[in-house]
């Protein structure tokens, strides 16, 4: 005990307080969409921030180091050919300093995110997370409950109010839900033994889910919905069982409770689902139609090479005063794709592709070793996650901003995932060693 003592008081205040800077980096990059953190939080506060991780890691020179050759050639193939497209960009300045913000920001992250699983037990894998989601909790209790945060929009004549917290529009409040749902999720699980615990985890799980609910973001409802159905498969039939009774017995007591509000709900869900259409001219796609149109002209005018990493098709009055914000240039794209072929071309989006084969090769072989049932589910967990992030993609051109919560999101997340990788791997060879020595001895034992 004293030299474990010893040990601690030699430590740096760096070392002893290093399981809060991940935490504190993430909540201070995305901070500036809640109302109650922008005034800390800015917009520049995250370059400040990715400033300050690279320059840790590059001091000591550990900026690469965990990082395995296959993905860092697929990462580095993605990362140039991004950067290459400044070459042949309608906006040359643009392309050359959004690419080179994302080499910074996906390098830097992915190796956050390895150390954090290196500092840290699986256990505690998705602890990242924290301030995170107690953050967007807040801005949903106090937005519900301390005033009114309702964003009334008009859609086709009519009126929808879409929940949005203290947070800067109900779509971004929903993408925030979605992100911190994996952290709750998992530590409902981990408390399944201990009721008391389980209960107080289990309530900020649900209110989680329901605020994603009030939000009506139907592609963060994908996001959850990608997370919850991988977690539905990793975890053992027993608890599916349980889970499945849970949702049975809480489905019929609303109905036996509120059999008047049922029908209700039931409209106001439709009439969310397709932003207050009629029957006649009902489509669930019908607000992104003219924004895929648009993108889909745009990578057909992409062709092979892209128009460049961060230019949109036909704009090109990008100044440096505008400070990189998406509003101020190009247009709302819609669909990450579509804006990976205008961008980088037909090339770019095969890179890309790789990029993601190879995390779900990845993924898939993690799942399928697992050591053991919690292991599975984290595993579990995070595939569902990554998947979520995918879908979640297909209606947010979130890929070509490098800046934004998702895209800072996504990078640490497959720091996390490579990191779990390593961890296992380390694990196994531990376990392989324990074997070995317990088999020396016994062989030992016997020839003597």
């Amino acid at each position: 005990m004293s030299s474990l003592g010893t040990n601690y008081k030699n430590q740096s205040i760096f070392s002893r307080f290093k399981f809060l800077i991940l935490p504190l980096a993430l909540l201070g990059m995305v901070g500036n969409t809640m109302t109650f953190l922008n005034k800390w939080c800015t917009g520049n506060t995250r370059w400040l921030i990715i400033g300050l991780l690279a320059t840790n890691f590059i001091l000591k020179a550990k900026l690469f180091r965990y990082f395995d050759a296959k993905f860092a050639l697929i990462l580095f193939l993605y990362l140039m050919w991004c950067l290459l497209s400044a070459f042949w960009s309608d906006v040359p300045f643009l392309s050359f300093m959004k690419s080179g913000i994302l080499i910074i920001l996906s390098v830097t992250l992915i190796r956050s995110g390895i150390e954090w699983i290196r500092i840290k037990s699986l256990y505690n894998a998705l602890d990242y997370l924290w301030m995170l989601a107690f953050a967007t909790l807040i801005a949903g209790f106090v937005g519900k409950y301390g005033y009114s945060q309702e964003m009334v929009n008009d859609f086709n004549g009519t009126s929808i109010a879409e929940f949005q917290g203290l947070v800067r529009g109900a779509n971004m409040f929903g993408a925030l839900t979605a992100m911190s749902f994996p952290f709750f999720l998992w530590r409902t699980y981990l408390a399944f033994v201990d009721k008391k615990i389980y209960l107080f985890w289990f309530f900020l799980t649900v209110s989680c889910f329901l605020f994603l609910m009030l939000s009506f973001s139907r592609s963060a409802i994908l996001f959850f919905l990608g997370t919850f159905l991988f977690f539905l498969m990793s975890i053992d039939i027993n608890k599916k069982f349980q889970l499945f009774l849970v949702v049975i017995i809480i489905a019929l007591g609303t109905v036996i409770i509120f059999p008047t509000y049922i029908n209700a709900l039931a409209d106001v869900v439709v009439t969310h689902i397709y932003k207050g259409q009629t029957n006649y001219t009902r489509s669930l796609f019908s607000t992104r139609i003219t924004t895929w149109q648009q993108s889909l002209e745009g990578a057909e005018e992409g062709g092979w090479m892209g128009l460049g990493y961060g230019v949109s098709f036909g704009q090109t009055n990008f100044k440096l005063t505008e400070d990189l914000k998406s509003y101020l240039y190009g247009r709302e794209k819609g669909n990450s794709q579509l804006g990976i072929m205008e961008e980088t071309g037909k090339i770019g989006l095969i890179f890309y592709l790789f990029l993601l084969c190879g995390m779900e090769a990845k993924l898939f072989k993690l799942f399928i070793n697992a050591q053991n049932s919690d292991q599975r589910t984290l595993i579990g967990i995070l595939m569902g996650t990554f998947n979520g992030m995918i879908m979640h993609s297909l209606f947010e051109a979130w890929w070509s901003s490098p800046g934004s919560p998702e895209s800072i999101y996504f990078w640490t997340l497959i720091g996390i995932i490579l990191g779990t990788e390593i961890r296992i791997k380390n694990n196994k060879v531990e376990l392989n060693a324990i074997e070995i020595k317990t088999l020396r001895r016994n062989n030992l034992a016997r020839g003597s």
